[in-house]
Order: C-alpha cells, then sequence, then structure tokens
C-alpha cells in the first residue's frame, strides 16, 4: 500500500488567501521562515 501526504494545512491551505495574520503576511512577505502548505489531503494506492 502507497499512502502519500499531499497537503497537511487547514481547509484554506497556509497562508490562507483571506488571512493578514503575521504568520500568513510574513511568509507573503517573505520575512518569516516558513513553507506554504496545501489544505489536508492524502493519496492512498493499493500499489505505487
Amino acid at each position: 500500500m502507497f499512502i502519500k501526504v499531499l497537503g497537511s494545512a487547514a481547509g484554506g491551505g497556509f497562508p490562507q488567501w483571506n488571512c493578514n495574520c503575521a504568520n500568513c503576511q510574513g511568509l507573503r512577505d517573505g520575512t518569516i521562515q516558513a513553507a506554504p502548505r496545501t489544505q489536508s489531503s492524502i493519496i492512498v494506492q493499493r500499489q505505487r
């Protein structure tokens, strides 16, 4: 079985498009060290 995590952030991902908190804005501006993340999702396959 093959399981891959495609995203691990909240429903809107990180940064959220409609959020101006210090973390989301800092990621957009490049002033914090963080990686953008997509919304939570996985893929599960019987074989790779």
